[in-house]
C-alpha cells in the first residue's frame, strides 16, 4: 500500500466476507494493484477513501470476531 505499514494480501481477502460489491471492488482492486494510490487511480477514487473501505471494514470483521 501507499504507506510503510502494507496490509497483508490474507487480510485483505478475510475482509471480503463483510463488504458490499463496491467495498469488494475497492478490495479486488487494492489487491491487484497493490496500494492506495494504484487502486484508487484506476477507480477513479481518491486515495483516502480506499483507506475508508479498509478501516470501516476492519471495524465490521472486529464487531463480527474477525480478529
Amino acid at each position: 500500500m501507499a504507506t510503510s505499514q502494507q496490509i497483508p494480501v490474507e487480510e485483505l481477502e478475510a475482509l471480503l466476507e463483510y463488504g458490499t460489491e463496491r467495498q469488494k471492488e475497492v478490495i479486488h482492486e487494492l489487491i491487484k494493484k497493490g496500494s492506495n494510490r494504484k487502486a484508487a487511480t484506476s477507480l477513479g477514487i481518491n486515495p483516502s477513501l480506499v483507506a475508508d473501505v479498509v478501516k470501516a471494514l476492519r471495524k465490521k470483521a472486529t464487531l463480527h470476531g474477525y480478529n
